[in-house]
């Protein structure tokens, strides 16, 4: 009887332990970044200018398994980058207005609006409305049928001060679209394109910035003149900290735990040596890496965060970080880059480089190995490429061709 007891609570507690680890939550390695939910934007790879509010140049789906030119595309010179919708249309401004492009390269609709060089990126939200700039100081709301539904003049509209110059104006979660005018005015339209508030600041930067928003949607941060950047507080409609001591023309990254990434020189750290910095969401450093290299500051190959917090970042060789901040690896390029950053959800880098032969595209694992390389028929590098599903799609600057690559 003894026995048949023992065997019977051997029995109770394997059926217990075998439910607690069965029931368990599988733990996360240190660094794992989440997907940031944001209900005013479409539900895409890529709906807004380095693919999402937190400017990290991460899409969380898959990018070209071998890098195939597909197709190429008359872009009408271009100066800016892509935002693509849920069912894979492609939008990018042009010289004399915005193309809405279907997922085989095919014009889908056309909408003209005469206006000089712009850099400003596309906006699509989540009900298919799109967000396009006018850089003489317009900002278009239009439907997914490329009708027009409003729009929203700058003061200075028509003057050099009314432009709108800025490669990435970012959205909030309820919808607020935030952007620097010509004047140096942070502006918020609601979603029917009215002011809701202008704040003018002479310290803002008015080069080819994009504004970066926190994971809870409560701060602003902002490339600033007199430092880095600035840490912009939406409720209290102040700057809460500044870091850096030189302009930068990369946009900062933000991770899903609210720490920002971005490439400065202080004087007050590493000796005013020119580093990648991370730091915590109050301002304070996380850690820093020196490099050494003025050339990061202002290249404008953006940094990207892949899915596991290494971060990249490029201009003679590519880097990886942990996301620590120690570097876990680096390899040479045989050319120079200046073009941004960007990644998938298995963690491929996907950077581009200026050839003598034309703009040659690679893409690398997050060990640094060369998954494949394919040179295109230009030799001029655009702004930020973006990924669809299983699509990876180029621009150029000033000539009349876009790349899709799968």
């Amino acid at each position: 009887m003894k026995y048949f007891y023992f065997v019977l609570l051997a029995f109770l507690f394997s059926l217990t332990g075998c439910k607690n680890e069965g029931t368990s939550p599988q733990e996360l390695p240190l660094g794992y970044q989440r997907d940031i939910p944001w209900p005013s934007l479409a539900d895409s790879p890529w709906p807004m200018n380095r693919g999402n509010p937190q400017c990290t140049g991460r899409s969380k789906f898959n990018g070209p398994k071998f890098g195939v030119v597909v197709w190429e595309f008359d872009s009408i010179y271009t100066q800016g980058s892509f935002a693509i919708g849920k069912d894979s249309t492609i939008y990018i401004m042009a010289r004399n207005g915005l193309y809405s492009i279907r997922p085989d390269g095919k014009l889908k609709w056309f909408f003209e609006s005469s206006f000089s060089e712009n850099l400003t990126n596309p906006i699509v939200l989540s009900d298919g409305t799109i967000y396009a700039v006018n850089s003489s100081g317009i900002i278009f709301a239009l439907g997914s049928d490329g009708n027009k539904r409003w729009e929203y003049k700058t003061p200075d509209y028509g003057t050099y001060l009314g432009g709108i110059v800025m490669e990435g104006m970012n959205i909030g979660i309820d919808g607020t679209l935030y952007f620097l005018d010509g004047s140096k005015t942070l502006c918020a339209l609601s979603l029917q394109g009215k002011v809701l508030w202008q704040i003018t600041d002479p310290d803002f930067y008015l080069g080819p910035n994009t504004l970066t928003f926190s994971p809870d949607g409560s701060t602003l941060y902002i490339q600033c003149i007199s430092s880095s950047i600035c840490a912009f507080d939406l409720k209290s409609k102040n700057i809460k900290w500044k870091f850096g001591n030189t302009i930068i023309s990369e946009p900062p990254l933000v991770d899903s735990d609210g720490n920002i990434y971005f490439h400065t020189i202080s004087n007050t750290y590493n000796d005013g040596k020119p580093a990648f910095y991370s730091l915590k969401p109050d301002g304070s450093i996380r850690w820093s890496f020196v490099h050494n290299k003025n050339d990061l500051i202002g290249a404008g190959a953006d940094p990207t965060i892949d899915i596991y917090g290494n971060t990249y970042f490029a201009s003679d060789s590519l880097w990886c970080l942990d996301y620590n901040g120690s570097l876990k690896w680096k390899t040479k390029l045989d050319f120079y880059t200046i073009i941004p950053l960007v990644t998938d959800k298995d963690g491929v880098i996907y950077i581009s480089v200026q050839t003598n032969e034309g703009i040659k595209i690679f893409a690398y694992n997050n060990v640094g190995n060369i998954l494949w390389q394919t040179l295109l028929n230009t030799f001029i590098a655009g702004e930020s490429p973006a990924l669809g599903y299983s699509f990876f799609y180029y621009p150029t600057y000033r000539e009349n061709k876009i790349f899709a690559l799968k």
